[in-house]
């Protein structure tokens, strides 16, 4: 490949091309032409020339290649007949047209050669008789002979106008009757004139004749060849325009920068790099942008890599950029809404805790940042039936882990049968590989070395939506693939005893604590020596973890076999490192470190009701602040969880419909809404972003308890058989107990503001709220110890209801499904733990016998139904879209949460981006980082962690709230 080229060797090549493009396609003008021979082909010839210049050519090198390839397609052409040569016709087309043959030049050309030649026929009698008829009536006595010449050629030339070349008949008849006369003339004499001037004509004629019908065979043969030599002209000329082109088109696309950074250090020995003037649809704040579909170009036709990877592969730590990528029809291309990136640095991320997303634990598929649509991920593709019960995948060929192992349908296989359907490490089967119907375990096969199918006995059309994006094969988590090494602390593959060796050196208890350990990255599996031993338990993702330090640092690293490009071939990610810095429980510091310009990009930390010092502290920090709204139409709002029972009375409030009510129309929305949201949340119950297709599509719904009507409130709690009042004026149980309820959440996004408010607004009907504010409210929570918690981050995941399983929003995993928490892990277990249908009189309202205890209604099970029947059908299919609006009119009917607001970027969704990290999306689905992280990029390569005091030099700070969008110079 030709990496030192440059617009000058461009320049001399297109002219060596011209040149030699007229002498081809000119040939000759012979009068009996052989057929033309073929053009080179330009292209293709400088095509192979530019292939076989070594590295740092100079110019007059790759100039003299060029032209000698050239050269020998030329002498290998069929010599020239007689006539014309390839120079002449080269120097009448210079001539004619400036170096530019077309068909008309060539025409012009031949034309004036034909008119050249002698007439093509003549009437001798006719001629005969006008020479008689001239000697016979014309030629006085005495005349001269210059007369007779004179007569002799006005009668001809009358007779033969536009027959004959006139100079050659003039010529003829006058050079006979000259020489058949002298200074005296008689009758008999002229006569004699005459008849000899008809032999000599008639032989000239005859003559003529002859000569017109080859000249007419010629001029035909001659036009013939001349619209062939057009044609080729005109092919060649075009081939050279095309190559022309092609070569400044590598002179535009190669760069060879002067510097570069490795590690955050800047060089000056730099590979060459890809660019490219494509750039997609401006970005528009408001919508997201969507990485996987931005570009529409052609695959690139070369591929580069970063400084740190030519480096390694300098010093004999990486093999070859070629060797490490899969085949190049098997490479992805993405865009991020600022072009083309540039390489190096360390993005740089402070957190309370380590954190893994979607960024680093890679999958088959990658969600993009609406999170509706899906993109190839560490698969190259997958393809469901007609009838949707199966799927076939198909892996890249030539994919590799990230220590250049080879990823197999072996990797597949020993992922799907000895780990996510191996019962001892994960007793229980995701409800999304099982069928919807019979509940049987999806069926895996290996198709052959590319490609696996996963079967249903029924349709199941929610597979690939799901969010089956990790890697990791872990405890109770899915995976797609396992590395090699995996199998040797696995005891179907390696003796037990050793395996349980390693297990108690770490101070593990079996082989599953050491798999699990194996794949999380907080243990630092490179640092422990029993991994060590092992080697390398795989990694797919954009970056792979390399260092961690409890508490301090977590490090990751590009994969240098990531088989993804940006649309001029440039390797993915851009930046070299992803750098954690760890304030364990800390995080107002995080916030001032990060106001302080020390987070490149993240979302987690922030606090919406402190928007306004973010914005007044964004210049000095030089970041904006983009918003990411969950578009699933519920950010605040109450959980009460109706499978609580520890306090029976309790219990029973929570699982009656109109006491929910009763503390909805209690609610002071608005002052929640401007204290703790800014105003910037839609006051709303829970129904999805009107561009959705699950929105049912009902205003009257949207608002439905919505209102605040203290009369009502207090109506509803009378007539529930509340109306006791204990000293302090609560309510109090028909037992004389206080109506008292414990809401149990962490001090993070404002929820002590919000308690507070909470529990004046509900004393105004009488009902104590108390509040506990703990680090790990999760653990009692989770434990149905309590029953009620405040959340700002009710609709992640779900503007899709099939989206994701582990949601509060339909009853399939009792962590994150906090309305019916144990109905939840019934689900999950199928029916091995949890709460079981059944009568329990313990649980009020009394439930049918058949129902679960705290679902007398049975709203739970239904939107478990409705989700199961949802799989029958497409995405967006009609009957899936009406069960996706019927499972969010349950919602909103019989409030399974107590909504507040949605829309309103509560909760990781406010994303504080330094400047000149560019590539970041305005508007994101709410995510910690974004699910494309791996696409973003410093302005120059010039990150801010290794570079203190950085600042944009293109970007100013911008706010999405404050209208407008961010103005950037490059």
């Amino acid at each position: 490949m030709l990496h030192k080229f440059n617009r000058l060797i461009v320049l001399m090549l297109a002219s060596t091309v011209v040149v030699a493009l007229a002498a081809v396609a000119c040939g000759s003008d012979d009068p009996e032409p052989a057929p033309a021979a073929p053009t080179p082909d330009v292209a293709a010839i400088i095509d192979q020339a530019l292939q076989r210049a070594p590295q740092g050519a100079t110019v007059e090198e790759i100039q003299g290649m060029v032209g000698d390839s050239i050269a020998a397609a030329m002498a290998a052409m069929p010599e020239a007949s007689p006539g014309l040569t390839r120079a002449d016709v080269e120097s009448i087309v210079r001539s004619a047209s400036g170096n530019q043959l077309s068909a008309a030049d060539v025409k012009s050309i031949v034309d004036e050669s034909i008119r050249a030649l002698p007439a093509p026929e003549i009437n001798q009698s006719e001629l005969t008789g006008l020479i008689n008829s001239a000697v016979a009536q014309s030629v006085p006595e005495g005349v001269s002979a210059a007369e007779i010449q004179r007569i002799v050629q006005s009668q001809v030339t009358a007779g033969l106008a536009g027959s004959l070349t006139r100079g050659d008949v003039e010529d003829l008849v006058a050079s006979a009757v000259t020489n058949a006369v002298g200074d005296q003339l008689s009758a008999a004499d002229v006569q004699n004139i005459v008849d000899n001037a008809l032999v000599a004509t008639n032989a000239a004629i005859e003559a003529a004749a002859k000569q017109a019908e080859t000249a007419a065979m010629a001029a035909d043969n001659a036009a013939m060849a001349a619209e062939g030599a057009a044609m080729a002209a005109d092919t060649a000329a075009m081939q050279a325009e095309e190559a022309i082109k092609g070569v400044e088109q590598i002179a535009m696309d190669i760069q060879t920068p002067a510097s570069c950074y490795i590690r955050g250090n800047r060089v000056t020995d730099c590979p060459s790099k890809g660019s490219s003037s494509y750039r997609a649809a401006p970005h528009t704040n408001g919508v997201p942008w969507l990485y996987h579909s931005a570009y529409d170009g052609p695959t690139p036709a070369n591929f580069f890599e970063s400084p740190l990877s030519a480096q390694l592969v300098k010093e004999g730590a990486l093999p070859p950029l070629a060797e490490r990528l899969p085949v190049p029809e098997d490479v992805s291309v993405v865009l991020g809404p600022d072009g083309i990136g540039e390489y190096g640095g360390a993005y740089r991320i402070t957190e309370i805790r380590s954190y893994t997303g979607e960024w680093i634990a890679f999958g088959f598929v990658q969600r993009d940042s609406d999170e509706i649509n899906f993109g190839p991920g560490a698969g190259k593709s997958w393809e469901a039936s007609e009838d949707g019960r199966e799927y076939t995948y198909t892996l890249r060929r030539g994919l590799k882990w990230d220590d250049g192992v080879p990823l197999t349908v072996e990797d597949v296989r020993f992922a799907f049968e000895d780990h996510n359907f191996n019962e001892e490490i994960n007793p229980f089967v995701p409800a999304q590989m099982t069928d919807p119907v019979t509940g049987e375990q999806a069926q895996f096969s290996v198709v052959d070395d590319l490609n696996f199918k996963i079967a249903f006995d029924s349709p199941n059309w929610v597979l690939m939506e799901q969010t089956l994006t990790q890697s990791l094969c872990m405890r109770n988590r899915f995976c797609w693939f396992g590395h090699p090494n995996l199998k040797k602390i696995h005891p179907k593959y390696t003796d037990p005893t050793k395996v349980q060796a390693i297990a108690d050196s770490m101070g593990l208890k079996d082989w599953r604590d050491v798999m699990h350990a194996s794949q999380n990255a907080q243990l630092a599996r490179y640092e422990l020596q029993p991994f060590a031993d092992i080697g390398s338990t795989g990694c797919v993702a954009p970056y792979c973890f390399v260092e961690y330090k409890p508490g301090e640092l977590a490090v990751a690293e590009r994969n240098h076999y990531f088989p993804f490009v940006d649309p001029a071939g440039n390797q993915l990610p851009y930046t070299d490192q992803v750098v954690m810095i760890i304030l364990p429980g800390d995080e107002a510091t995080v916030r001032f470190r990060a106001m302080n310009g020390e987070v490149d990009g993240r979302t987690t930390n922030y606090v919406l009701h402190e928007l306004p010092l973010y914005v007044e502290n964004m210049e000095r920090g030089d970041y904006s602040i983009y918003g990411w709204p969950a578009l699933g139409g519920a950010d605040l709002g109450f959980e009460v969880n109706q499978t609580y029972n520890v306090n029976t009375e309790v219990g029973r409030l929570l699982r009656t419909k109109e006491f929910r009510i009763a503390m909805s129309h209690a609610l002071d929305r608005n002052a929640i809404n401007e204290t703790a949201q800014l105003g910037l949340g839609v006051i709303q119950n829970r129904v999805p972003h009107p561009n959705t297709p699950y929105n049912p599509g009902d205003d009257e719904l949207t608002q439905l308890y919505m209102e605040r009507d203290l009369d009502k409130a207090n109506m509803m709690l009378d007539d529930l058989g509340l109306s006791g009042r204990d000293d302090a004026g609560f309510r109090t149980f028909s037992n004389g107990d206080r109506v008292s309820i414990n809401f149990i959440f962490s001090p993070s996004h404002g929820r002590p503001i919000i308690g507070e408010l909470l529990k004046a607004q509900m004393a105004e009907v009488g009902i104590d709220i108390q509040l506990d504010i703990q680090g790990r409210w999760w653990e009692p929570f989770r434990a149905v110890e309590e029953c009620c918690s405040i959340n700002t981050n009710l609709s992640r995941h779900t503007v899709n209801p099939w989206m994701r399983f582990r949601t509060n929003f339909i009853p399939f995993h009792e962590v994150y499904f906090a309305p019916g928490m144990l109905i939840a892990k019934y689900y999950r277990t199928q029916g091995a733990e949890g709460m079981a249908p059944g009568s329990d009189p313990s649980f009020l309202p009394l439930a049918p016998p058949d129902a679960f205890p705290a679902d007398h209604s049975g709203w739970f099970k239904n939107l478990h139904d409705d989700t199961i029947a949802g799989f029958a059908n497409s995405t967006f299919d009609p009957r899936r879209v009406e069960l996706g609006k019927g499972m969010y009119r349950n919602h909103a009917e019989n409030l399974l949460a107590i909504h507040v607001s949605a829309f309103s970027n509560a909760h990781i969704g406010l994303m504080l981006n330094r400047n000149n990290m560019r590539g970041v999306p305005f508007t994101h689905a709410q995510d910690h980082n974004g699910h494309t992280a791996w696409a973003y990029f410093f302005d120059d390569g010039q990150d801010n962690y290794n570079h203190p005091g950085n600042r944009s030099q293109y970007c100013n700070s911008w706010a999405f709230h404050l209208g407008g969008r961010q103005a950037c110079s490059n």
